[in-house]
C-alpha cells in the first residue's frame, strides 16, 4: 500500500492539454455565434429586418397601378363642370299666354249607347231522316252434322310380341348325350375317362334338349284395337303386322285393314 501511495502522479501529454483547449474556444466562438455576440456573414442588423415589410408572394407578382395622371387635367374638368352647373343653365322663358285646357265635347257630339239587341236563339238542325230498311237478323249458323259412330272403326291402341318356346322332342337331348359322351370319352384315362364319358352325355343331353326348344320357339304378334263404340279386342298374327299405335283402322271381312277416311 505503501508504495503505491509513494508512485508520483502522472503529468498529462502536451497534446491533450491543446486539444483541452481548442474544445473550449470552439465552444465559446459557437454560443457567440448563435446569441449574436459575434457577427457573422449570414446575420444581418436589425434594423434592416424591420425595414424590409414582408409582402405576401401573391401581391408581389401583381401588376402595379399605373402612375397617377398629371394634376394639370383638374383645372379643365372644373371648368367643364361649372359651365355644366344649374346655376349657369339658361332659364326658361315665361310663358306669355296662359295655357286653357281644351275644350269639352259638346253633349250632341257624345254618342249615346244603343241596347244590344238580344241574338235569337238557333234553332238545333234537324237531321235528315233516311229511309232504312229494317235489319234483318242474321241467319244462325247450321249445327255441324252428328258424326256417325262407325262400330267397324277404332285407333290402335297397342302393338306387343309375345315368345314363347318350343315343345322338346327328345331329338335334341339325344343327340346332344351322343356329343357329350364323345368328348367326355377324349378326356382322361382309365377310371377317369369313363367318368368324363358319363358326365359329357349327361350336360349333351340338357344342352341339346335346350336348344331344340329354342330353335322350336313360337313368336306371336298381338294388335289391341279400342273401337269408337268403347269396345276394345285383341288381334294376334304370326308376322309383324303394319300396324303401328295410334293408326286408324276398320274391319273388313273380319280382318284390321287401314282406315283412309
Amino acid at each position: 500500500m505503501q508504495a503505491i501511495q509513494n508512485q508520483p502522479p502522472r503529468k498529462l501529454h502536451p497534446v491533450m492539454w491543446v486539444a483541452a483547449v481548442s474544445v473550449i474556444v470552439f465552444s465559446l466562438v459557437g454560443i457567440g455565434a448563435v446569441t449574436g455576440l459575434i457577427p457573422t456573414s449570414n446575420s444581418q442588423p436589425a434594423a434592416d429586418k424591420q425595414a424590409t415589410p414582408l409582402v405576401p408572394p401573391q401581391l408581389a407578382t401583381m401588376p402595379r397601378a399605373p402612375a397617377e395622371q398629371p394634376a394639370a387635367a383638374a383645372p379643365a374638368v372644373i371648368e367643364e363642370y361649372d359651365q355644366l352647373s344649374p346655376a349657369a343653365a339658361p332659364k326658361p322663358a315665361p310663358l306669355s299666354q296662359p295655357i286653357t285646357p281644351p275644350a269639352t265635347r259638346s253633349a250632341e257630339s257624345t254618342p249615346v249607347p244603343r241596347k244590344a239587341a238580344k241574338p235569337e236563339p238557333m234553332r238545333a238542325a234537324q237531321a235528315p231522316i233516311e229511309n232504312r230498311a229494317p235489319a234483318m237478323p242474321a241467319a244462325e249458323p247450321a249445327p255441324a252434322p252428328a258424326r256417325v259412330v262407325c262400330n267397324q272403326c277404332g285407333v290402335v291402341s297397342s302393338v306387343r310380341t309375345i315368345e314363347r318356346k318350343g315343345e322338346g322332342s327328345g331329338v335334341g337331348a339325344v343327340g346332344g348325350a351322343v356329343a357329350g359322351g364323345v368328348i367326355g370319352h377324349q378326356m382322361g384315362g382309365g377310371r377317369g375317362r369313363d367318368v368324363m364319358t358319363v358326365v359329357g352325355a349327361i350336360a349333351g343331353g340338357l344342352g341339346g334338349h335346350e336348344v331344340e326348344k329354342r330353335v322350336r320357339k313360337v313368336v306371336k304378334h298381338q294388335v289391341t284395337v279400342r273401337f269408337d263404340d268403347g269396345t276394345t279386342r285383341t288381334f294376334t298374327y304370326d308376322r309383324q303386322p303394319m300396324f303401328r299405335n295410334g293408326d286408324q283402322v276398320r274391319l273388313s271381312n273380319g280382318a284390321l285393314v287401314i282406315d283412309n277416311r
